[in-house]
């Protein structure tokens, strides 16, 4: 019968070795701190804007916006709803949930790792999982991705106990927690071909799990996954407000399948270990269908976005979509540093790992934007009077007819749900595309004719709004400039000149 390495620490107690686990678990710390701690006050971006739209008013309120505008359960949006109930509206109390997921998630990841491996290969991992940029992304935002993350690698883990043969209620466990990943996110559906080809390699080599039980356990999966088909329903039906230019190429799959920080480090961490003596490589324990698992798990999910991406006008190529194959990336990082033969050259991988993963990663800001700061520079320069374009670019807002509707407009301006602004907001165009040309023309020759002075505020300034308004106006006595950046959002102020205004 084959099985996983045992859950517990399997390697020698000397003094030596507790010394090598204390700097482990302190690289882990600092890049925890620089990682996970540092964002969580930062401002929201675009997409946690929508979780707060979502989640502000009542539980019911929730459910039906979760389906009709996010396509997905309300499942999460209710966990944010709660949290916003208890903490309020900030920054730090949305966003604690995930960072609870994350942290959970973290502990579940290294107990996996020891177990497909051992105690050197559950560390190593652990580095690359607290610094690869999407995961601690995830685990600092108001978002559903780190529960998504938390419950695909609890039910991996479940799943490998109940092969291990430690009793059936880790089959259950490991089938309630993967279709609660699919209910958070229905991206991390995509998990389950891993498990399911690891649950085959298993129970080909072993005696001790029925055909039966396999059965049971993937009709239990359908069964708890199949109300999901409405989700599915919902977001074709509004694929339109999704459909978007897709450049797929190998570049973004590799760069999704071969993280670059841990790439880098494991590289870069080895050569600098040659530089101390000669560094030879040892035999990883672990069992044949480990591979087979953690393969799986990190191409199934970017090759099918990839795919899907390729043949739809569907956007699935946004970093965040690949999330779900990161733990196999970090895991598979951990049993490849693992190979170096002993602990020296495995911690100057660890510290290198961590160093990139710092500098790739770290920072206070979402996404580059700092929504929190150019609203307060918006209330210093707007009054209630003050026509300001909006330009917070969600993919919604290509579909022009969302402008007229007051409830899509509502969402498609969700900044200003959290942070205040004092001008009068009008929503701009995804991007400036000949439908947003004569969506931008009406606004001047209507709410812009009388007007002597209006701003912008947008995250996307390479989006041309700013030069066509210049091209169109400038003859008319108006001109522009950055007023304000904060991260990747400006503030413009266009202005008329004295003489051409209208006379008072």
């Amino acid at each position: 019968m084959e099985t996983t390495g045992v859950d517990t620490v399997v390697m020698e107690g000397d003094a030596a070795h507790r010394g090598h686990i204390r700097f482990m678990a302190f690289v882990v710390a600092l890049e925890a701190i620089a990682l996970w701690l540092w964002p969580m006050t930062g401002s929201f971006w675009t997409d946690e804007f929508v979780t707060w739209w979502v989640a502000k008013g009542t539980l019911a309120e929730v459910g039906r916006l979760s389906w009709t505008y996010q396509g997905q359960s309300p499942l999460y949006f209710a966990i944010a709803w709660m949290a916003g109930r208890l903490g309020g509206a900030s920054e730090v109390a949305v966003r604690l949930p995930s960072l609870m997921a994350g942290l959970a998630a973290a502990y579940l990841f290294f107990r996996l790792v020891r177990r497909l491996a051992d105690d050197a290969a559950a560390w190593l991992g652990l580095v690359a999982f607290v610094g690869l940029g999407g995961i601690a992304f995830s685990v600092t935002e108001a978002r559903p991705y780190a529960f998504g993350i938390l419950t695909s690698i609890g039910a991996t883990l479940s799943l490998v106990r109940w092969l291990d043969g430690e009793g059936r209620r880790f089959e259950v466990a490991a089938v309630l927690l993967a279709i609660a990943g699919v209910w958070f996110h229905d991206m991390f559906a995509l998990v389950i071909p891993a498990q399911i080809a690891y649950a085959y390699v298993r129970g080909r080599r072993s005696s001790t799990i029925s055909t039966t039980a396999m059965v049971m356990g993937g009709v239990g999966l359908v069964v708890g996954i199949a109300p999901l088909a409405a989700q599915i329903i919902a977001l074709w039906d509004r694929r339109g407000s999704l459909a978007g230019a897709n450049v797929a190429g190998a570049e973004d799959l590799l760069m999704a399948i071969f993280p670059v920080v841990l790439v880098g480090g494991l590289l870069v961490g080895a050569l600098l270990s040659r530089t101390q003596g000669e560094v030879r490589l040892v035999r990883v324990p672990m069992g044949p269908s480990v591979l087979t698992l953690l393969v799986t798990w990190l191409l199934v999910p970017p090759v099918t976005l990839m795919a899907l991406s390729l043949v739809t006008d569907q956007m699935f190529l946004a970093p965040r979509y690949f999330v779900s194959a990161l733990p196999a990336a970090a895991a598979l990082f951990g049993l490849a540093a693992r190979a170096l033969d002993g602990d020296a050259p495995r911690r100057t991988v660890a510290i290198v790992t961590a160093i990139l993963a710092v500098l790739v990663a770290g920072g206070p800001l979402k996404n580059g934007t700092d929504w929190r700061a150019a609203a307060a520079f918006e209330r210093s320069r707007a009054d209630p009077g003050t026509v300001v374009l909006l330009h917070l670019a969600l993919i919604e807002s290509s579909q022009l007819d969302w402008m007229d509707d007051p409830e899509k407009r509502s969402y498609l301006m969700s900044v200003s749900s959290f942070y205040d602004f004092d001008g009068e907001l009008i929503p701009l165009p995804f991007v400036l595309d000949p439908p947003s040309k004569r969506y931008l023309a009406g606004l001047v020759r209507t709410r812009l004719a009388d007007l002597d002075r209006f701003l912008i505020v947008t995250s996307y300034p390479d989006v041309p709004y700013a030069s066509w308004l210049d091209g169109r106006l400038g003859d008319q006595g108006w001109s522009s400039q950055v007023a304000g950046t904060f991260g990747d959002v400006e503030v413009i102020e266009f202005t008329k000149d004295a003489a051409a205004r209208s006379p008072a």
